[in-house]
């Protein structure tokens, strides 16, 4: 894989990252009724997750898979991109009336998952290359992607609507999935990745209809 190519995947898995942060962190902000509780909390969830997930990663064998690892990774965060907030609704119902702080750790459950995935990212991409400099110019990349998508996230995101950002986000996740990939083979996971694209437009076409169902479970001020 070409270093170009490595520093745009590290921008864009970077960007996406934080992205998912901060709209969960939204999300969560509405059910518990404090913005700075929830974004204070869930940058320090998120941190804390990522540091865990990068752990993890460094206990793998066989370096040789790392690619293919980043590929389940992407197509999982992509997954969650798509049905996380609906989760989030699922969670805030079942949990209604559950003691405040084993509500708010459940309801932080799609933030751990997402740092812990995303921990992985970056020193799997950072294996791909040996040169000392090489990695570092990965990990800067990194940090302008998330200053990148906590810039445009009040600016422009947020206008246009938390569950269609979060559909946007995943499919720039897909995309990268798609890109890891051989040309040759692996059939069934194009497949995969085509099937949860399609799926992913859909929501994004009757978002206004599923709006209505957001709703009619007090999400109202949600787009």
């Amino acid at each position: 894989m070409t270093k170009k190519k490595i520093l745009l995947i590290s921008f864009l898995l970077a960007f996406c990252s934080l992205c998912y942060e901060l709209l969960f962190s939204q999300i969560i902000s509405i059910f518990i009724g404090s913005t700075i509780l929830s974004y204070s909390l869930g940058i320090g969830v998120f941190v804390l997750a990522l540091g865990v997930g990068s752990f993890i990663c460094d206990q793998w064998p066989d370096k040789s898979k790392n690619i293919s690892r980043l590929f389940y990774i992407e197509l999982t965060l992509s997954l969650l991109g798509i049905l996380g907030g609906y989760a989030e609704i699922i969670l805030a119902q079942l949990t209604t009336f559950f003691p405040f702080f084993l509500r708010l750790f459940i309801l932080f459950i799609p933030i751990v998952v997402i740092g812990l995935l995303s921990g992985m990212e970056l020193p799997l991409l950072m294996s791909l290359k040996e040169k000392t400099q090489e990695k570092f110019y990965i990990l800067g990349t990194d940090f302008i992607g998330m200053f990148t998508a906590a810039l445009l996230f009040p600016l422009f995101f947020f206008g246009m609507g938390l569950f269609p950002t979060s559909i946007l986000v995943a499919l720039v996740n897909l995309i990268i999935a798609y890109t890891l990939l051989p040309v040759k083979k692996n059939y069934i996971k194009k497949v995969i990745i085509s099937l949860t694209g399609v799926s992913a437009i859909l929501l994004w076409i009757f978002d206004s209809q599923l709006f209505l169902l957001r709703q009619s479970l007090f999400l109202e001020g949600i787009l």
